[in-house]
């Protein structure tokens, strides 16, 4: 995926402008962007949108969800609150 990525990226920013790059991914493609955006923080994304259907909670369907993403999701939204309420 990113090997493909970087070799269409140049020729589409040189027709098209820049672009924002939003990743979109289901069930394993999901994780594979979460990883890729995770990975490689030098390459900016718009968004992620991300799918996954199934009938188990988050807590049971990604491993580590409580004791990693959790705490790391809430620490990042903490710090964003607080850049954005120091900046205004």
């Amino acid at each position: 995926v990113i090997t493909k990525f970087e070799n269409m990226a140049p020729s589409i920013a040189r027709q098209y402008g820049a672009l924002p790059v939003v990743g979109i991914g289901h069930s394993c493609g999901a994780l594979l962007q979460l990883l890729i955006t995770s990975l490689f923080p030098d390459t900016p994304r718009a968004a992620n949108a991300l799918m996954s259907f199934n009938n188990k909670p988050v807590t049971e369907a990604v491993p580590f969800f409580e004791e990693v993403f959790a705490p790391f999701f809430t620490s990042i939204s903490t710090s964003n609150a607080t850049k954005t309420a120091t900046s205004n």
